[in-house]
């Protein structure tokens, strides 16, 4: 965190519990389940600007979680994708930044298809889907917690 929001002179953490009704938009706009109850946004802002979100996400492998941190700029695109916690037993080349590097600028409602647009590593197909999930759940819930006001199209605090 303290590398996503160097130079904050201030961070917090808000926990969003959706209601059923915002958990069934989530899943329609992921076209996938969402079984987590809840979501931390951590957030920060310097000279009273708003730096953005990260989330640290836990999305299925192929056996097991993969842990990882997705910052999200004021802008709403990917700055940043770190895989914090891999526990598969082969694979773990989704933590080379060639890799991550191909989510940096995505935004919400962009695709992110593995194998059109993101490139798997080989022998860590489950893997690169996982974090391509992740990356598509964080921006959709920004998208979903922060909408942006009409009149500005800058997110709500």
């Amino acid at each position: 965190m303290s590398e996503a929001f160097a130079g904050a002179d201030s961070t917090w953490s808000e926990t969003w519990r959706p209601d059923a009704e915002q958990r069934r938009a989530l899943s329609e706009t992921l076209d996938t389940a969402v079984p987590e109850a809840e979501f931390t946004f951590h957030r920060a802002s310097r000279d009273g600007r708003d730096l953005g979100w990260v989330l640290v996400l836990d999305e299925m492998g192929m056996h097991e979680p993969i842990t990882h941190l997705i910052e999200v700029g004021p802008d709403r695109r990917v700055v940043e994708v770190q895989v914090l916690v891999y526990r598969e037993t082969r694979g773990d080349q989704i933590r080379r930044p060639r890799f991550l590097n191909q989510f940096r600028g995505r935004r919400p409602g962009g695709r992110l298809q593995v194998g059109r647009d993101v490139d798997a590593i080989t022998g860590a197909t489950y893997s690169s889907y996982a974090i391509a999930r992740g990356v598509r759940k964080a921006l959709a819930l920004v998208e979903a917690r922060y909408p942006r006001s009409p009149a500005s199209g800058s997110a709500q605090r």
